[in-house]
C-alpha cells in the first residue's frame, strides 16, 4: 500500500509540475550566446532609435565609412551625457511610479482569480485582477497632477532620454535581484529551479517562477501595467507637449493616442485571463520578461509617437484626411479581430463576463464546437474555425497601423510591425511544439481541421458574404 501510495503521489506531483515550469526543457534563443546577443541588441536598438530621433528626426542613420561611424559614436556619447543622465527628479518620479503601482495592485478592489495548481501541494495562488481600475486611477492622477501644477504631464517628453536610461537601469538591476532570489531561496513553488549551467542564460530566462511581494504578482503587474501604462503615459505626454507648442493635437497624434489606448485598455480589461496563461505558470521572470516590460515595450513601441511629434509639419502636408481616416478604420478592424478572438477563447476557459469597456460583438460564442482530447478542448468555432491564430493577425494589423500614421518617408516607424511579427512567428513555433507534445495525435487532427495559422481560410470570406459569420 505504501508503494502504491508513493506511485500515485509521484504521478500527482508530475501533473502539478507540468503546470509549474518544472519540466525539463531545451535551451531556447540560441542558448547563452543567443541570450547575450539579445541583451546587447536590446540596449543598442533602444539607444539607436532615440539617437535617430534626436539627431535626424527619426530618419535612419547608416554610417558608410569609418570616419562617419566614429563621428556618430562621439555624437551619441555627447547626447547621452548631455540629455540622458537621470536627474534626482527623474529618479524620484520613476520610483514613485513603481511604488504607486504596487500599492494600487495591493489595495484597489477588483476581481480575484486563482492560478493553475503549483508544486508541491497543488495550491492555487491568488491573482488580484484590479488592473482596469488601477489604469484609470493612474491616468486620472497623471492629468490631475498636471492641472494642479504638481507634476507637468510634459515631464516625460522633456526628459525622455533620462527616463530611458533610468528604465534600463531599473530593469537590469531588478533582474539581478530576482535572479538572486530565485537562485538562493528555497520556495517549493519556484518550479524546482535547476541551473542550465550558464549564469548568463539563467539570468536571461530567469530563476523565479512566481515573483511576488505579498500577494502582488510582479510578473503580472509588469506585463499588464508597467509596460502598457508607461507607453500610454509617454504618448499622452507628447500629445500635451504638441498642444503646448502648436495649440492643437494633430490627427496623427490622436491616432497614436487611440492606438495605444486600445491596446493598453485591452491589456487591463483582459487581465483576469492572464493567471492561467503560459507566461504565468511556465515562463520564469528573467531578464527577457523584466527588461522588455519595464523598458523595451514602452520606450521602443512609442517611436511612432515621437516620430509624429518631430515631423508633424511634414506629415500635415503628406497625410490627407482620407488617408488618416482609412488608417483609423483599419486599426479599428484589427482591434476588433484581436479583441473578439481573444475573448472567444478566454470566455471558454474562464466563463467570466465583465462589464469593462469595450465589450465587442461576437466576443462570446453561443454554441462553440471543439475537438475533445484527454488534455483539454481545442476550439474550432468562431474565429478559430478559420485560422488557429487569428488573434495574432489582428495584433499585427494594429502594429502596421502604428507605422501607417507616420507616412512613408522613413522605414523606422515600421520596425515595430516587423519586430512584433517576427516575435509572434517565434512564439507560434514554440506553441506548435508544446501543443504537439501535449495533445499528440489530437493536435494533428486539429491542424488538419484548421490548417490556416494567421490568414483566414476561404470559407471565412464565403461565410462573410453569406452573412453566416456569427452562426456560432
Amino acid at each position: 500500500n505504501d508503494t502504491n501510495n508513493s506511485i500515485v503521489k509521484e504521478k500527482e506531483n508530475k501533473e502539478i509540475d507540468s503546470y509549474s515550469g518544472t519540466s525539463g526543457e531545451n535551451l531556447e534563443f540560441g542558448g547563452p550566446i543567443g541570450a547575450t546577443a539579445l541583451m546587447i541588441w536590446s540596449h543598442y536598438i533602444l539607444f539607436y532609435f532615440w539617437y535617430c530621433l534626436e539627431t535626424n528626426n527619426g530618419q535612419i542613420i547608416i554610417p558608410l565609412s569609418i570616419e562617419s561611424l566614429i563621428y556618430h559614436i562621439k555624437s551619441f556619447i555627447n547626447l547621452l551625457l548631455s540629455n540622458a543622465i537621470p536627474s534626482s527628479q527623474t529618479w524620484l518620479a520613476y520610483a514613485s511610479f513603481f511604488i504607486v503601482q504596487l500599492v494600487l495592485a495591493a489595495t484597489v478592489p477588483g476581481l480575484t482569480m486563482k492560478g493553475l495548481p503549483t508544486s508541491p501541494d497543488g495550491k492555487r495562488l491568488n491573482y488580484h485582477c484590479n488592473g482596469y481600475l488601477c489604469y484609470y486611477i493612474c491616468l486620472f492622477g497623471f492629468f490631475l497632477a498636471h492641472f494642479i501644477g504638481l507634476f507637468p504631464a510634459t515631464h516625460i517628453a522633456d526628459h525622455f532620454g533620462e527616463l530611458l536610461v533610468a528604465s534600463m537601469t531599473i530593469a537590469n538591476s531588478s533582474t539581478i535581484l530576482w535572479y538572486l532570489i530565485g537562485k538562493y531561496t528555497k520556495d517549493p513553488r519556484n518550479g524546482n529551479y535547476k541551473s542550465s549551467g550558464s549564469i548568463i542564460y539563467d539570468f536571461f530566462m530567469g530563476t523565479l517562477l512566481y515573483p511576488r511581494i505579498g500577494e502582488v504578482d510582479i510578473k503580472m503587474v509588469a506585463e499588464c501595467r508597467w509596460s502598457w501604462l508607461t507607453l500610454m503615459l509617454i504618448t499622452s505626454s507628447f500629445a500635451v507637449k504638441q498642444y503646448q507648442l502648436n495649440g492643437y493635437i494633430s490627427k496623427e497624434m490622436l491616432g497614436m493616442i487611440y492606438a495605444h489606448w486600445l491596446y493598453s485598455n485591452a491589456t487591463v480589461k483582459g487581465e483576469h485571463c492572464i493567471p492561467c496563461t503560459w507566461d504565468m505558470f511556465h515562463e520564469r521572470f528573467g531578464w527577457m520578461l523584466n527588461f522588455w516590460n519595464v523598458c523595451g515595450v514602452p520606450f521602443l513601441y512609442c517611436f511612432q509617437t515621437l516620430y509624429i511629434f518631430k515631423n508633424q509639419e511634414m506629415l500635415t502636408q503628406t497625410n490627407s484626411w482620407t488617408y488618416v481616416i482609412s488608417v483609423y478604420i483599419l486599426l479599428t478592424i484589427g482591434y476588433y479581430v484581436f479583441d473578439s478572438a481573444n475573448s472567444q477563447k478566454a470566455y471558454i476557459k474562464i466563463q467570466i463576463k465583465r462589464s469593462t469597456f469595450p465589450q465587442v460583438p461576437w466576443g462570446i460564442l453561443a454554441n462553440p464546437k471543439f475537438i475533445h482530447t484527454p488534455k483539454g478542448k481545442l476550439l474550432i468555432s468562431g474565429w478559430y474555425k478559420y485560422a488557429r491564430k487569428l488573434q495574432y493577425t489582428g495584433d499585427i494589423i494594429m502594429a502596421l497601423c502604428w507605422g501607417l500614421f507616420c507616412g512613408f518617408t522613413s522605414p523606422l516607424p515600421y520596425f515595430y510591425a516587423l519586430f512584433f511579427t517576427s516575435m509572434i512567428i517565434h512564439r507560434q513555433v514554440r506553441d506548435e511544439i508544446k501543443c504537439k507534445e501535449k495533445y499528440g495525435e489530437y493536435w494533428d487532427q486539429y491542424v488538419k481541421t484548421v490548417p490556416n495559422v494567421f490568414l483566414p481560410s476561404l470559407s471565412f470570406f464565403s461565410d462573410l458574404l453569406k452573412g453566416k459569420l456569427h452562426d456560432d
